[in-house]
Formats: structure tokens, sequence, C-alpha cells
């Protein structure tokens, strides 16, 4: 077995072990498709949320050479949902009211993925 660090997934075993538990399912099709309308934030940060926690090198079960382009796509829907002059934060404030905790989450899905993407040199790809 090759080990290469600490994680769960850092190593052969686990990341074939990934690519045959998701096998079938076209994960980068269906972070496309999420990401299509700008106003559908509850899609939009489930997505996010898919990247947050699969979207590292040998786990994600997408083509890697496109998780660089998701990652970046997640991120500025997501800041563009804090963003006070954007209209996606506008909505978002109509919808929740004062309810901070919201954009707080937001904001720190911000922060992991900030941190998936700094994690690898990803290529970035365009559809």
């Amino acid at each position: 077995m090759g080990a290469w660090d600490v994680q769960p997934w850092d190593n052969d075993t686990a990341a074939d072990w990934f690519a045959g538990f998701f096998s079938g399912i076209d994960f980068d099709s269906r972070i496309v498709s999420a990401f299509e309308e700008d106003d559908e934030y509850d899609e939009i940060r489930a997505a996010s949320y898919i990247l947050q926690t699969l979207g590292r090198i040998y786990v994600w079960p997408g083509d890697v050479n496109k998780l660089g382009s998701h990652l970046d796509l997640a991120l500025r829907h997501l800041r563009n949902m804090v963003d006070p002059d954007h209209e996606a934060c506008q909505e978002l404030q109509e919808l929740w009211g004062s309810d901070s905790a919201v954009f707080d989450s937001i904001r720190t899905q911000i922060t992991e993925l900030e941190q998936r993407r700094s994690e690898g040199n990803w290529e970035t790809t365009t559809e």
C-alpha cells in the first residue's frame, strides 16, 4: 500500500475505494448543473458542500482536472451570497431577515472551500 499522509484518503487503497464507491455517478455534470441558476441558493450550497467534503484530489469521484473549476465556481457563488452589494445577498437577506446564522454558515463554507482550493495546484478548465 502506498501511503503518503495520515488522512483516511491519503493512500492508494483508500483512493481506489473512493473511486469504486462512487462509480457510475456523473459528479461533474451534477455539480455544473447545480451552479447553472444563480438564484438556486439551496442547491448551490448543497453542491458546494459536496465539494467541501469530497473536493480532494484522491477522493473526488469526477474528473480531477475539472475540480479546480468547480471549486472556483462554488466560491464565486458563495461569495456573492455574502456580499452586501450583490443581488444574491440581498435576496437571502429578504428570505432570512436578521438571522445571521445562514450567512455565518456560508462564510464557513467559503473558508473550507478556500482551503480545498489551496491544497492543490488545480488545473482550471471551462465547461
